[in-house]
């Protein structure tokens, strides 16, 4: 897939200062490469400051300042730092899409408001308006923008995280495409037995809160919690004593909530946004999937219940899901492994 030497640098590019799943997987990419003998290093980028954080010491990184551009060379892009794709034009490229969402949203200004128009058309409403204030702020002078169109032409080659975004390459025909998951760092897989389940529905309250605030509203009587200023010891901690995640947020990839809330054995409930709609990324029963629509609400409600007097029945049908959770690392190593090792 790419023209490896034994002198090939690996770039990652990873925003600063930033602690997410996304950033996460970045930095556990440059631990593989590394740990697989390669030069491989993180690039921060913005103004924060450019130290690995605390959350990321345990993996193996080095930081890179700057970036050779050279041919033998090969820099790792996620969708959303798009913009910087062409600036040096010897080195070979990877674009690692972790979401679709965050390639439009975070990226403004970058994306061709053709893009924008076929993936959302309020958000382009949006975009046009912002672009028309900018061609007059800046007396019409048009920056130079980043399509779909020109990421195929240009022949990068394309990982995807989750099923959905693959879905979505597909339908804006990428082609030069190959799957690249990611895993949930193994602080969440409990080497103990978990402690006693109390009756808790966990919630992120990031995402999807103008509905779960009604589900909130329709069942003020149910104890929920947000996970929200905690160290990662300590959402750990509520997860083994919880005994349901909910999360009805947009699901731009494959998130980690779900599956770091399901290895700690509670049961998930979700929307059926992005990735959520599709089995191969979030692979529960469809009796705890459901539209975000008022009229389900009773439902989830009932659900949740059902699970707070079945817990020890109804936890067993996640097991699939569980399963599939602690296969990923394996599976995320072997397709870093095809393409960027050399055979």
């Amino acid at each position: 897939m790419f023209n490896i030497s034994k002198q090939t640098k690996y770039y990652v590019h990873c925003p600063a200062g930033v602690v997410t799943g996304g950033v996460e997987l970045l930095h556990q990419l440059v631990d593989f490469l590394r740990n697989s003998g390669k030069n491989a290093y993180i690039v921060y980028s913005g103004e924060k400051e450019h130290s690995v954080p605390a959350d990321y010491k345990s993996y193996n990184i080095e930081i890179s300042e700057s970036i050779e551009n050279d041919p033998s060379n090969i820099e790792i892009f996620n969708e959303s730092e798009v913009a910087n794709l062409f600036d040096h034009g010897k080195t070979q490229k990877f674009l690692w899409w972790l979401s679709v969402d965050f390639f439009f949203l975070i990226s403004r200004g970058e994306i061709s408001l053709v893009d924008h128009f076929h993936w959302n058309k309020i958000i382009f409403l949006r975009q046009l308006c912002w672009h028309f204030y900018q061609l007059i702020k800046n007396r019409f002078k048009i920056k130079k923008k980043i399509s779909t169109r020109k990421i195929i032409s240009s022949g990068i080659l394309c990982g995807y995280q989750s099923e959905y975004i693959h879905s979505f390459l597909l339908s804006r025909k990428f082609e030069r495409i190959v799957p690249l998951t990611d895993y949930i760092n193994t602080e969440y897989f409990s080497k103990n037995s978990l402690p006693p389940k109390e009756n808790i529905i966990l919630y992120n309250p990031k995402k999807g809160m103008d509905f779960t605030k009604k589900i909130i509203a329709a069942a003020p009587e149910l104890r929920w919690i947000p996970i929200q200023n905690m160290t990662r010891i300590e959402v750990i901690q509520l997860m083994q004593r919880s005994k349901v995640y909910i999360d009805f947020g947009n699901h731009p990839g494959k998130d980690r909530l779900p599956r770091e809330a399901a290895i700690n054995k509670c049961c998930i409930i979700t929307g059926k946004r992005g990735a959520a709609s599709f089995f191969e990324d979030v692979p529960i029963p469809q009796e705890y999937k459901f539209d975000d629509k008022t009229n389900n609400i009773p439902k989830i409600a009932a659900t949740i219940k059902k699970v707070f007097l079945n817990y020890e029945t109804e936890i067993n049908k996640f097991n699939y899901y569980r399963n599939q959770i602690k296969k990923e690392r394996f599976l995320f190593e072997q397709q870093a492994s095809n393409i960027f090792l050399d055979h």
